[in-house]
């Protein structure tokens, strides 16, 4: 059994309260999350690590190698996917694009920095 490191819940309506309850449930469920070898809490769906934003939103304290595991799978998989993209855009990015925002328009991906005109 996973346990958290609580802080006291403070929030203006009692909705409120019953998310972060949910949350923290969530986080402990071991048929929503586990722990893998190393401790690091991940979610079942997609086996990634639970963000540290869960944590916050959860008034539950995300230990340290979380966050760190977290940033550092989160970079590895831009890494690997700006590697993947091709240099150019595919004929049905270019017909969405150029249906979407016109002839001429200079666009830009935010991840892998890929810059082109319409």
């Amino acid at each position: 059994m996973y346990t958290l490191e609580t802080l006291p819940i403070t929030v203006h309506y009692p909705w409120m309260e019953k998310e972060v309850l949910t949350k923290r449930a969530n986080l402990t469920n071991e048929s929503k999350s586990y722990s893998d070898e190393n401790g690091i809490r991940r979610w079942h769906f997609n086996r990634r690590v639970i963000p540290y934003w869960v944590f916050k939103e959860a008034f539950c304290v995300c230990p340290d190698t979380q966050r760190e595991t977290y940033e550092r799978e989160t970079q590895e998989f831009l890494e690997s996917y700006r590697r993947n993209q091709p240099s150019e855009p595919s004929d049905e990015e270019r017909f969405e694009a150029l249906a979407a925002h016109g002839s001429g328009v200079q666009l830009v991906n935010v991840f892998t920095g890929r810059v082109w005109v319409t």
